[in-house]
């Protein structure tokens, strides 16, 4: 890649400025109240990623269907940074209802039958923009998204914004390396180690936290359960070839649900449990319990 990032090298003792400016911006965000960089807002997780999401790439992988949108999603609202969710599967208006079910509490399905006034819809959309004024959706679901456009508008938006830092969520990593897959210009696990590489040197460009999103698909799971690995190192395409997405990310999350699905009649709440693969911040093999409640696209941490 032409425009891509080059090795720095210096001497410790001219490190010294940017580290005790690195220091200040740090102990500024901590008097003020805030975090250093874009969290969460699972409480447990921030603690053990340091306190917030820090710079670099991170992966959050599942099966399908499990949620990593709904919570990616949440995460974007309140991370309490400017926030480029890059969709490559999900249409903008369908990620826009879900923030407003999550933000307002008004049941998902509500917001898709015709019912609400468009006064209605009108006020739940402003409800959901006052609480998240700096989250901005990319669509590129009909189109691919390089690495550079990417980098253009999440860099327009953080200094829109007047920060140090943002928040890009890549929903997800497979469909980003869709189109060259669907030309057959390589294999597919080939272009997924590429776009995993991108998203890494991103987060980089920006010195910000990039969050992929990544399917698991079957027979990934099948044969990590028969094998005891870790399913972020087995093969995300069912081709046979390992890719370990462990060697790029400083965090690598799996959201599962519980063998047991509980569910509450009355709310709707599912069980499923995050868990922290690998944190170079903190520990790992951690579990987080989490409530999901699909009306409201809304998780919630099992303190």
């Amino acid at each position: 890649m032409a425009d891509s990032i080059v090795p720095n090298t210096v001497l410790i003792k001219d490190l010294v400025d940017q580290l005790i400016s690195d220091s200040e911006t740090v102990a500024a965000a901590r008097a003020s109240g805030r975090a250093s960089g874009p969290v969460t807002g699972l409480k447990t997780l921030d603690v053990l990623l340091g306190g917030y999401l820090p710079p670099g790439l991170h992966i959050l992988h599942s099966g399908t269907s499990v949620g990593k949108t709904a919570l990616a999603l949440q995460i974007a609202s309140m991370c309490g940074f400017p926030a480029l969710f890059v969709s490559t599967e999900t249409h903008i208006l369908e990620l826009f209802r879900r923030l407003i079910a999550r933000t307002t509490k008004t049941a998902l399905e509500r917001l898709k039958t015709g019912e609400l006034s468009a006064n209605a819809i009108g006020y739940l959309a402003k409800q959901t923009i006052e609480q998240s004024p700096t989250l901005a959706i990319m669509d590129a679901t009909t189109c691919s998204v390089s690495i550079s456009q990417i980098a253009e508008v999440a860099t327009s938006l953080r200094d829109w914004a007047g920060s140090n830092r943002i928040l890009v969520i890549i929903d997800s990593i497979q469909f980003w390396s869709r189109p060259e897959i669907e030309f057959g210009k390589g294999s597919d696990q080939d272009f997924i180690a590429s776009a995993v590489r991108n998203a890494s040197e991103l987060a980089a460009r920006l010195s910000s936290p990039v969050l992929a999103l990544s399917h698991k698909n079957r027979s990934s799971m099948d044969k990590a359960q028969q094998t005891g690995a870790h399913p972020s190192v087995i093969s995300q395409s069912g081709s046979g070839k390992a890719f370990d997405y462990e060697y790029f990310a400083e965090t690598v999350l799996e959201l599962t649900k519980d063998k047991e699905l509980k569910t509450d009649a009355m709310s709707a709440k599912s069980a499923l449990t995050l868990v922290v693969r690998k944190n170079r911040h903190g520990n790992v093999g951690v579990n987080v319990p989490l409530d999901f409640t699909g009306q409201f696209q809304s998780f919630t941490e099992k303190l």
